[in-house]
């Protein structure tokens, strides 16, 4: 005999999804890029549904996918872009690769993500906003000479090809360059294009890391305004040191739809 599942059950698991999301932003924060892949996990379950109806996320599974909107962090531009990188930005870290003895503490430039809510200094079409699930989840957020890239696709790389959930024995060049850092969306040189124009410099690394880990960070501030869960205050600690005293949950749950 099988129970069917009620609707108390779905929350129960969208909780402990919401819950153990969370739990991996954390620990991205505190420097374990890998845990990028278990939140594209968390993400796949909570979002994504096959067109055959052979996988059903738990926002619809819970009946609020439809109805809810999704904070938006990544601006708009008008027309169609040739070069677009929404969602991050930039910091100077201490590296991790050993520095070479008596050189000196080495600083390297990564990818960070923006984890913001709003900003009063903003332009007007880079503010947050809400928005409805398909625009939000499919919409372009990365646009290179050779690629674009929405949400989705990004979230979809890491879990079907990169280890997430599955490993494919081949996977696309550019996704493989970007995740490791052999080349990157922006790169970083001491030496300026006026003293040499042609200086292609180091590769910001963590582009794709940093974008799911913002895109976990939409989702946690969208179901926190559709489902009310309590979110630990740890989870603020990264934010603050960009943008000072800020309370997320508050803003997240006060801001007009």
């Amino acid at each position: 005999m099988k129970i069917k599942f009620k609707h108390e059950d779905y929350l129960e698991v969208v909780q402990d999804n919401f819950e153990s999301l969370v739990d991996n932003c954390i620990l991205y924060d505190k420097g374990k890029t890998s845990a990028t892949k278990t939140m594209a996990v968390l993400l796949r379950t909570l979002l994504h549904d096959t067109d055959n109806g052979s996988s059903i996320s738990l926002l619809k599974h819970l009946g609020i996918k439809e109805k809810m909107l999704f904070l938006d962090t990544g601006g708009r531009t008008d027309g169609d872009p040739i070069f677009l990188v929404s969602l991050l930005g930039i910091a100077r870290v201490y590296s991790r690769e050993k520095s070479i003895p008596f050189s000196g503490i080495r600083l390297e430039s990564i990818f960070v993500p923006k984890c913001l809510v709003d900003t009063p200094d903003l332009p007007k079409n880079w503010r947050p906003k809400y928005i409805k699930f398909d625009e939000w989840w499919n919409r372009k957020i990365i646009v290179t000479n050779n690629s674009k890239y929405s949400r989705w696709e990004i979230i979809r790389l890491f879990v079907n090809k990169y280890g997430g959930a599955h490993i494919n024995t081949s996977i696309d060049e550019e996704f493989y360059e970007l995740s490791k850092g052999i080349s990157s969306l922006f790169y970083s040189s001491s030496v300026s294009l006026e003293e040499d124009p042609y200086v292609k410099g180091e590769p910001i690394k963590y582009s794709l890391h940093a974008i799911v880990r913002q895109v976990a960070h939409e989702v946690i501030l969208s179901i926190l305004k559709e489902l009310r869960f309590e979110l630990q205050d740890e989870y603020f600690n990264y934010p603050r040191k960009f943008y000072g005293k800020i309370n997320l949950a508050e803003a997240a749950l006060t801001r007009d739809k």
